[in-house]
């Protein structure tokens, strides 16, 4: 969802659409169960890619992008993260349209 310069992600959960996070550039709180233990997100839109950067007391736990095409059919999401005890988690997701 677009209004002005706010980007609204919307994750569908079990059926029950909600916004998920503002991409706005500014620094929002997370809310639920993520694999990072991350409790603060600032995501950017930058031409077609959105890139967050995670962060967990002030230190940053994880990033991930999402890079739409220039023909709009394919979404790419690269995540690069390290878990609450450490683990490094890295995965990639390709979305054809």
């Amino acid at each position: 969802m677009h209004d002005g310069a706010t980007l609204t992600a919307i994750m569908t959960v079990n059926g029950t659409a909600e916004p998920a996070i503002a991409v706005n550039g500014k620094e929002h709180v997370i809310t639920g169960r993520n694999r990072m233990g991350a409790t603060h997100a600032t995501p950017t839109l930058k031409g077609r890619l959105i890139e967050t950067i995670f962060k967990k007391d002030g230190k940053t736990v994880g990033r991930r992008t999402f890079a739409l095409s220039a023909d709009g059919k394919v979404l790419t999401t690269v995540t690069d993260a390290t878990t609450p005890d450490g683990q490094k988690i890295e995965w990639t997701v390709v979305f054809d349209k």
